[in-house]
């Protein structure tokens, strides 16, 4: 009659119910995608055998083409033979009119060759001019029938017909024709797969949306967008060096390109590489100067930038006095001391107080937040290790904080494995919601958020949270949203 164990009882059956109905699911999705894999596949052979077919009868429709052309041209009649007739065959590349003229003049009269033999009025010199000509209808003008002409005075009797024969050569033209139906016909396939990314990104299918940006680049390379896309997709599962590179190479193809700038900075501040990331942050703010966003993240970068240079400034066991912490100006004149200078400016209105002074106040802050990540512990090399650790920090949820923030999110796989569990998770709610929000690391959070539900196990640790723990995830992602950050997919995996 115990109703809490009945109520236990009854939570187990649901959530292997829930488990259960999951595997179908997913089993059914895996099939389904199976299919439509071979269904494209099967496509793409028939669309391949088609074109090939196509291919094949051009192919023979013009070799009967040609077969039929010869076949007239050896059918035609030949010219009536004369007597002495003499053919003179010259091929001409220049296609200027005045040296066509001057190529078919009659050639030297067989007199001035020979003496013994006097020309004859049968005697009749033919010119077949070979000439480049660009289009078939000049041919057709100008190959007429025979036509006589008056000989030079001097050779009277040589009287003689000329023909042309045009070879045409059409095939630069065609080549070019060619070429530029197949570069629109890559930039359509290139566009499609893009397309087919975008629409997989969207879903949360970050390794599909990825599989088809490479695609759209294969077919595609000077594609700054689909670079700049699948840069977004890598940060999203956490691979922020390929995101740098992704969007470094966006913005080599295309250097106006101001999103490609905007996430190339993200990359490389979740690397921790601020200085970098502050410049394509400020060069995001030129181009965008009205967007708070940007201003926010500028911002967030610098107190990074002024917490790395205090914390490496100190001692490993204390927090630096950022006033001190000021490097002196290279003069010999003696800098004055910073509690005179910190005294002096407390009696100043807001708008006396020097650009020095305010640095040195925003210093003082960012150490402030850098001492919260100075954490006691070494990284952990193992999910039991980690789950000691946090337990321990359950009361310091800024050591709790310092201690997760030295955990690089790619190595969130490796060290979970598959032991991830609702207290790992708990650790990790608090510390992002009460350590990272308050701090401005929005985007860090959610990139942890994401690693962490790559790592085996997860649907289970994340169904099993208890629901104090789901009200502050729930919280922790309407936060997130609020921020700019794109969450819906995450909201579906974490079930919050």
């Amino acid at each position: 009659g115990n109703k809490q164990v009945q109520e236990e009882i009854q939570q187990v059956t649901a959530q292997i119910k829930q488990r259960d109905a999951e595997a179908k699911a997913k089993v059914k999705a895996e099939a389904d995608a199976k299919a439509a894999a071979a269904a494209k596949a099967k496509a793409e052979a028939d669309a391949k055998a088609k074109a090939a077919a196509d291919a094949k009868a051009k192919a023979e429709a013009e070799a009967k083409a040609a077969a039929a052309a010869a076949k007239a041209k050896a059918a035609a009649p030949p010219p009536t033979p004369k007597a002495e007739e003499r053919k003179r065959i010259v091929i001409e590349d220049d296609s200027s009119d005045e040296e066509d003229e001057e190529d078919s003049a009659p050639p030297p009269t067989p007199a001035a060759k020979k003496a013994p033999e006097p020309p004859t009025p049968a005697t009749d010199r033919k010119r077949i001019v070979i000439e480049e000509e660009d289009s078939d209808e000049d041919e057709e003008e100008q190959v007429p029938s025979t036509t006589s002409t008056s000989a030079p005075p001097a050779t009277p009797a040589s009287d003689g017909t000329r023909r042309r024969i045009q070879i045409e050569d059409d095939d630069d033209e065609d080549d070019d024709e060619e070429e530029e139906d197949d570069s629109a016909a890559k930039q359509a396939e290139a566009e499609r797969l893009k397309t087919e990314g975008n629409t997989h990104f969207k879903k949360g299918l970050l390794k599909e949306s990825i599989d088809a940006y490479t695609r759209s680049l294969a077919v595609w390379a000077e594609n700054a967008p689909v670079y700049s896309n699948r840069a977004a997709a890598y940060m999203k599962m956490g691979k922020n060096k390929e995101a740098e590179a992704d969007a470094d190479k966006a913005v080599e193809i295309d250097p106006s390109y101001v999103k490609a700038h905007h996430r190339r900075g993200a990359a490389r501040r979740a690397l921790g590489k601020f200085e970098e990331a502050l410049k394509d942050l400020e060069h995001v703010k030129e181009q965008l100067p009205g967007n708070k966003q940007v201003q926010e993240e500028i911002k967030e970068v610098k107190k990074q930038i002024a917490a790395r240079v205090m914390t490496s400034a100190s001692a490993p066991t204390s927090v630096p006095n950022p006033v001190t912490a000021k490097a002196a100006p290279p003069t010999t004149t003696p800098a004055p001391a910073p509690p005179a200078a910190e005294n002096q400016s407390e009696n100043k209105s807001p708008n006396q107080v020097s650009p020095q002074e305010r640095e040195v106040k925003a210093a003082a802050a960012a150490a402030a937040v850098a001492s919260k990540y100075l954490s006691r512990l070494p990284v952990p090399k193992s999910a039991a290790e980690f789950e000691r650790s946090a337990k321990a920090l359950a009361k310091d949820t800024a050591g709790l904080g310092g201690y997760i923030k030295q955990i690089e999110p790619e190595q969130y796989a490796k060290l979970f494995k598959d032991s991830i569990n609702a207290p790992i998770l708990n650790a990790f709610l608090s510390a992002l919601h009460d350590v990272y929000l308050p701090d401005g690391l929005v985007s860090e959070a959610t990139t942890c958020l994401t690693a962490l539900s790559k790592v085996g196990r997860f649907s289970m640790a994340a169904m099993l949270l208890p629901k104090k723990d789901k009200q502050v995830l729930g919280d922790l992602f309407n936060k997130l949203a609020s921020a700019g950050q794109d969450v819906a997919a995450l909201r579906k995996l974490y079930k919050a």
